[in-house]
């Protein structure tokens, strides 16, 4: 995953982000921090730009739940909602207030 300040056209940040390729990526809404990503290992990841680093690069959490890639994200732009499409061939809406538990994230692999 990359991170590009785009006033001064310069990545600012490269984090190993996913197992897999990362296919989407979208803000929480136009002032957030928060940025959600989604890749081909079925994972949508939620970060907080405040935490990153490429020291540390950790989610601040992770939702599970599909069977294949996930080839689109998008939120509601109101920090709490975020629609995914996968491969799988389903579309989840999820509550990111709300993170996947670490047996749900062993169970979708």
């Amino acid at each position: 995953l990359y991170i590009y300040d785009r006033e001064r056209n310069e990545r600012t940040l490269r984090i190993e982000s996913h197992e897999d390729d990362v296919n989407a990526v979208a803000y929480a809404d136009d002032s957030s921090q928060i940025l959600y990503s989604g890749g081909d290992d079925g994972l949508c990841r939620v970060w907080d730009r405040r935490m990153l680093s490429e020291n540390s690069p950790n989610a601040v959490g992770t939702l599970a739940g599909h069977s294949d890639g996930i080839t689109f994200i998008d939120s509601k732009s109101d920090a709490r909602h975020l629609v995914s499409n996968s491969k799988d061939q389903t579309i989840k809406l999820w509550d990111v207030r709300k993170f996947s538990p670490p047996e749900g994230l062993e169970a979708s692999r």
